[in-house]
């Protein structure tokens, strides 16, 4: 393969976090569509879980992962870099899994 066809790791690691943004954007979207989950947010509470301002900045803190990690790939130094992406995509993969599991039956 010649360079000019060759994609960085850094380049193919930021696009990887892009593409977790779209799959987060998509399963909230999606989401919606369960009758009734519109008004349960409105009231404050879905099926027992309590829609706090702790709850809200948590969950912004959570999306804004992917985003930070969009321009950290490609902007910090490769040994830190590394490092932050394996402990960062684990994490992440572990609330995916640990969301499974809260909420309401699936529709």
């Amino acid at each position: 393969m010649d360079n000019e066809a060759r994609i960085s790791t850094r380049r193919k690691l930021s696009t990887l976090w892009t593409t977790v943004m779209f799959f987060y954007i998509y399963a909230d979207i999606q989401g919606f569509y369960e009758t009734g989950l519109i008004k349960k947010i409105m009231t404050g509470n879905i099926d027992g879980l309590i829609v706090s301002q702790t709850f809200l900045f948590m969950g912004a803190v959570l999306m804004s992962i992917p985003i930070a990690m969009v321009f950290l790939t490609l902007v910090l130094p490769a040994r830190f870099c590394r490092i932050l992406n394996i402990v960062l995509a684990i994490a992440h993969i572990l609330l995916a899994v640990m969301i499974l599991f809260v909420g309401t039956d699936p529709w």
